[in-house]
């Protein structure tokens, strides 16, 4: 798990329009910004920053977040990004995280005398990141997750008592196989300002994130059949044994397994198929699906070990029947398209899409005059830049996500609900 509370320092203060008692900080470690009192901020003081979905532990000393950010299903305090009024020059202030002084987070006065930049305390502080219940689909299961499961899953320390309930009752086969390949984090820009003047000159692809949850489904080469044992992942689980869940029935229902067997005895390349899952029951369905569709976004060739590159990841789509996730420009130098941090936050928030009036997605929707946000088109989650060469095991090329504060703010029931109007409006 990336770290979710660690030590920033502070290095600029931004004054706030038509705002007294709070400023706007920038950091030396990190691009993300965070409201903080103006009264006690000084140039050079440590905060301990908290980043958007860490979960908070219910202690007296994050009590005052417990009306806004307080979840029961949690058992603790989600942090969330949102914007927060204007600079004096009128450009929005986005606070990306929370942050607090050492001494008001819960610590000792000889932990914080041994402070150092960048430390990490996401375990001392024991915060949480934020993840849905298990990507293991519940309203499709076999046998839905009882609440006590759901508690177990959600406490590192009580994870594993979930997760022998779940090899018992969803038929799983362990954790993620991260030995074969990595699990889809995609690290955020402002964790990584140093990319964008590091990679200019890289010629990248952005895509559309989309909205719903991790897939993967691949053969394990090490066990006794010839090309190994298939099976199919959440985010976190692995699934050896056909069952009634979402990522299975679309496995099954789409011929997953032939087809990656039949390319494998055609190319020799073994492809293990990363994808974010779509449709009914998911993420309240925003995009209107009527059935489940898979967005490829990462293959690997698990013999070699090596990540498809773009063009190969295009062809391999085409051949198998697959769809890429919306891809939105290709083979571009980054510097054309975000030649500054604040550039590729604003590109992630002019990522678009809308229904027809089929109720069908169209991706990559450029506005009409006269239409409104969040009633005649959508922002998406934000966007994905990586290397048209990227291989993220290898750490070869640029592979970060730039996420959007407004659409965060947003509840999906009511994206869903816009969206729905929407279509039978048209209709």
């Amino acid at each position: 798990m990336r770290d979710m509370a660690r030590v920033v320092t502070l290095n600029n203060i931004v004054p706030m329009l038509n705002k007294d008692r709070i400023i706007c900080a920038e950091f030396k470690e990190t691009a993300y910004t965070c409201i903080v009192p103006k009264e006690t901020a000084h140039i050079g003081d440590f905060y301990i920053m908290f980043e958007a979905d860490a979960i908070l532990p219910e202690k007296p000393e994050f009590e005052f977040l417990r009306k806004r950010c307080y979840k029961e299903d949690l058992h603790g305090f989600l942090i969330k990004a949102m914007t927060m009024g204007q600079r004096e020059d009128g450009t929005k202030v986005k606070s990306w995280c929370l942050c607090m002084k050492p001494n008001e987070v819960g610590l000792t006065e000889k932990e914080i005398e041994k402070l150092k930049s960048g430390q990490d305390l996401t375990e001392r502080l024991e915060v949480r990141k934020y993840e849905p219940i298990e990507d293991a689909s519940p309203t499709s299961s076999k046998k839905a997750y009882p609440k006590w499961v759901k508690f177990c899953l959600s406490h590192a320390l009580t994870r594993w008592i979930g997760k022998i309930w779940q090899k018992n009752h969803q038929n799983s086969a362990g954790g993620f196989p991260e030995s074969i390949l990595l699990k889809s984090d995609e690290t955020t820009v402002q964790n990584m300002p140093f990319a964008i003047e590091k990679f200019a000159d890289e010629l990248v692809y952005i895509s559309a994130k989309m909205e719903g949850q991790s897939a993967t489904t691949c053969f394990d080469p090490k066990k006794t059949k010839k090309d190994g044992l298939f099976y199919v992942c959440s985010r976190n689980n692995a699934y050896k044994l056909k069952c009634n869940n979402d990522f299975w029935n679309y496995c099954v229902n789409n011929n997953m397994e032939k087809k990656l067997h039949d390319y494998y005895k055609k190319t020799g390349k073994l492809l293990a198929v990363q994808a974010e899952q779509c449709g009914p029951g998911i993420q309240n369905n925003i995009y209107n699906f009527k059935s489940l569709k898979w967005f490829v976004y990462l293959m690997t060739d698990i013999i070699t070990g090596n990540q498809l590159n773009y063009d190969e990841m295009v062809s391999a789509c085409k051949d198998l029947g697959l769809t890429m996730v919306p891809v939105i420009v290709a083979n571009v130098k980054l510097k054309d398209v975000m030649p500054t941090l604040s550039a590729a936050v604003e590109y992630a928030e002019k990522s678009y899409w809308t229904l027809d009036e089929n109720g069908e997605l169209v991706q990559n929707y450029q506005p009409k005059e006269g239409e409104k946000l969040w009633i005649d088109y959508f922002q998406n989650e934000g966007v994905v830049v990586r290397s048209m060469n990227c291989d993220k095991k290898k750490n070869i090329g640029l592979s970060m996500k730039i996420k959007n504060i407004e659409y965060s703010e947003k509840s999906l029931g009511g994206i869903s609900k816009a969206a729905a109007t929407k279509v039978s409006i048209k209709k």
